[in-house]
């Protein structure tokens, strides 16, 4: 997750939006809190509207309360 959002420093994007997490453990990656104000993640067939790009990062701390259990402890899951 790390060089995704590295890479897209580098690009000079507003936001990194992270998806196909792994197809052999479909879990949500854990964000170190370096990267929290710059990376969401997204799920299969979600859309995501321009106008929310702001507010996107903020819903990461929602989404472990939502899924708990699908929380990967280890980003090489």
């Amino acid at each position: 997750m790390g060089e995704a959002v590295e890479a897209g420093d580098a690009a000079g994007a507003y936001r990194v939006i992270l998806t196909h997490f792994s197809q052999r453990y479909p879990k949500i990656p854990v964000f170190d809190e370096t990267y929290m104000h710059k990376a969401c993640i997204a799920f299969d067939l979600m859309s995501v509207n321009l106008a929310d790009l702001p507010m996107l990062p903020s819903v990461v701390p929602y989404l472990k309360l939502l899924f708990p259990d699908e929380m990967s402890i280890n980003e090489a899951d």
